[in-house]
């Protein structure tokens, strides 16, 4: 075939055939053209002609072009080669050699009741002991795009540990050991070693505590004490009208009760036998035995009423992501006001952060006015030393825009997959929720006017939707 009548075909099989690449070379498509009166039928060579003239040399279903041809398929876009999408390598893993979630599960006996017994609330750890181990980061899988060009993958992210005081990573990097003898705390993620204090009842024998390690009180804690602790607090007795403060987490065996005034606040979970008009706040989850009574709480995580005559009556519960008890209001119609979707940390971040970008925006578009105007004058030679000066502020700042901008839309978007975390957030009764619940999921709201029998209340778009609770 002459050179004339090869550019002759070309044209003929580009005019009959229009090959679509998409832009990251995953996808190739054709849109076959009727073939006008007297033409030939469009051939399966014809279209493989045409993807060798789109360089589509790679993932072509040859059975797709068959049908394309077979079936007649006019105008109308085929999907005929798929590349390979690269892998990304894995991040680096974490496995932990001692329990980080449900630190402490109390049992359910057959009344209902919880057994706080033998939790083993304090995890004890030796020196030189193991505490988490590390898989390093791989290498991704590199893919293939229909133009036949390898596609590179992205390998793992290289994760450090989230180590805290008394403890140490291994010269490889590969193992996080503790410095000391001690009690293991974990709280939002970060691994410490805390060394463990014991006293009878906190009162006046004792005073108010503040201690850097965890604490154990076998006794009591008494009204109008304070307690500061910079690790974990095992309480056996009953807390009652005092302030508490703690990083780690808080086991109380007994109740949390008196005359409203106490308040009991922890970074990590919080678990009490029961609790009655008192303020319970926790960077984790609140779990409780029995009763939440017109308590004002609030949970990054959870607020769980375990047992099967577990309640929630009365006050205010705040969730990050799930409340869940078997009863919740009181068929008085007692006012229980429950929010889940919570974090209120988050949404501040997220509005200073799209404030700030706002603002940064808004001054660099006028400095850039002003040095419009100082260049001129500069070119001009009309600049004085006060302009001058102006002019290198002005600069210095421009210069410092970009690396400011980036890391604001940085942070912007870290909060974003934090609120993102929050969609699945639920508020269950297992057993029955009475009218005078007044249910919030984010932004949403639901008075809840009539009894309703094991419900899960859950976000759905704009709306509120009442779904019947399943048991896991």
């Amino acid at each position: 075939m002459s050179t004339s009548e090869s550019k002759t075909t070309d044209t003929a099989t580009r005019r009959r055939i229009r090959v679509t690449v998409s832009k990251d070379y995953m996808k190739a498509l054709v849109v076959i053209k009727k073939p006008d009166p007297g033409e030939p039928e469009i051939s399966v060579e014809e279209i493989m002609e045409a993807l060798s003239q789109a360089g589509v040399v790679y993932g072509i279903d040859e059975d797709m072009v068959d049908d394309s041809v077979s079936q007649m398929d006019y105008e109308k876009p085929i999907e005929v080669a798929q590349g390979q999408p690269p892998v990304k390598g894995t991040d680096s893993e974490f496995e932990y050699c001692f329990q980080t979630e449900n630190r402490f599960q109390p049992q359910e006996g057959e009344d209902g009741r919880i057994d706080y017994r033998d939790m083993k609330y304090i995890q004890n750890i030796n020196k030189d002991g193991v505490l988490a181990r590390m898989t390093p980061p791989t290498d991704g899988v590199n893919g293939k795009g229909v133009n036949g060009r390898e596609v590179v993958a992205p390998r793992g992210r290289n994760i450090p540990f989230n180590n805290g005081e008394n403890t140490c990573v291994s010269e490889d990097g590969l193992e996080l050991t503790s410095t000391v003898d001690g009690a293991i705390v974990y709280a939002r993620g970060r691994v410490s070693v805390k060394d463990v204090m014991t006293v009878n009842d906190v009162d006046f024998n004792v005073g108010n505590i503040d201690a850097v390690g965890s604490l154990r009180v076998s006794g009591k804690i008494c009204t109008g004490f304070t307690v500061i602790v910079g690790g974990n607090l095992e309480v056996s007795g009953n807390v009652e009208d005092a302030k508490i403060k703690v990083q780690g987490n808080i086991l109380v065996r007994g109740g949390f009760n008196g005359a409203g005034a106490g308040e009991m606040q922890a970074d990590g979970d919080i678990t009490v036998k029961y609790a009655a008009g008192q303020k319970i706040s926790a960077g984790g989850t609140v779990t409780v035995g029995g009763e939440l009574l017109n308590c004002q709480v609030t949970a990054k995580e959870n607020v769980i009423v375990k047992g099967r005559k577990g309640k929630i009556v009365g006050g205010e519960i705040n969730a990050g992501k799930k409340i869940e008890a078997a009863v919740i209001g009181s068929e008085a119609g007692t006012v229980t006001s429950l929010t889940v979707a919570f974090d209120a940390e988050a949404m501040r971040q997220y509005h200073e952060a799209r404030h700030e970008i706002s603002r940064l925006k808004a001054d660099d578009e006028r400095v850039k006015e002003n040095l419009v105007q100082l260049y001129k004058l500069q070119m001009a030679g009309k600049l004085n030393k006060q302009q001058q000066a102006g002019l290198k502020k002005l600069e210095e700042f421009k210069n410092t825009v970009p690396a400011a901008l980036e890391t604001l839309e940085k942070k912007k978007a870290e909060v974003e997959e934090r609120l993102k975390k929050l969609r699945d957030s639920k508020i269950i009764a297992t057993d029955v929720m009475y009218p005078g619940v007044k249910a919030h999921v984010g932004v949403l709201v639901k008075e809840v006017d009539e009894e309703m029998k094991a419900v899960e209340l859950s976000q759905d778009g704009h709306r509120i939707v009442v779904a019947k609770y399943k048991k896991q």
